[in-house]
């Protein structure tokens, strides 16, 4: 019944849990087990990055959605994969 071609991009479980109960999303989720966050250690080789970008090239995914915190750390997460995710899309 979910949209497989519609990923939401979370930092953690806990995310997820919010936003299924709103009851408003029906695609699928990518839980990258963190954020960017090179004060505290955490690079892109540190999060599950790899894994969604071959998600992105082995389904026919049509939309992606960042579902990250609006602060620096999630910003950053997003300029990093943004590109990846575009190079596996084409």
């Amino acid at each position: 019944m979910r949209k497989q071609e519609m990923i939401c991009v979370v930092e953690n479980i806990r995310d997820v849990i919010a936003i299924e109960s709103t009851q408003q999303f029906n695609g699928i989720y990518h839980v990258l087990g963190g954020i960017i966050s090179p004060l505290d250690g955490v690079g892109p080789d540190q999060l599950n990055i790899d894994a969604l970008i071959k998600r992105i090239s082995d389904e026919k995914t049509e939309e992606l959605i960042f579902a990250l915190n609006p602060n620096i750390q999630g910003d950053t997460t997003v300029y990093y994969i943004g590109p990846e995710a575009a190079g596996a899309q084409y």
